[in-house]
């Protein structure tokens, strides 16, 4: 065999380790770049939701701050999350819907902690 020669294997396993760390930085920035675009697209529309609760437009309130929530779940921001989660909670309730409401309370419950009261 001619490329038995154990430095030359060497160096290949030396090159495919470098090349697999660097496939492996590649999509762990891939990854960060999109939580961030989660994060920056859950706290615009958290954003929309509260310009809508404000002019009372309950029902377009929640579908907004329903996004939220699921764009949020994506990119791990709890803060938005719980946030999100607690607005829609309000919206049902005043619309007068308080088990709906009670029901995302309680989910925004489950995300917030005591040392983390804004999302886990």
């Amino acid at each position: 065999m001619k490329n038995s020669n154990p430095t030359m294997i060497m160096k290949r396993h030396v090159i495919i380790v470098f090349i697999f760390a660097l496939v492996s930085i590649m999509v762990l920035m891939v990854d960060s770049a999109r939580g961030e675009d989660a994060t920056a697209n859950s706290k615009e529309l958290l954003n929309q939701g509260d310009d809508l609760f404000k002019a009372k437009e309950y029902d377009m309130a929640i579908k907004i701050y329903k996004q939220a929530v699921n764009i949020t779940e994506e990119g791990n921001n709890n803060i938005v999350l719980v946030e999100s989660l607690s607005q829609v909670a309000r919206c049902y309730l005043a619309l007068n819907k308080k088990e709906e409401g009670r029901v995302w309370l309680k989910k925004a419950e489950y995300e917030a902690t005591d040392k983390k009261p804004l999302g886990r």
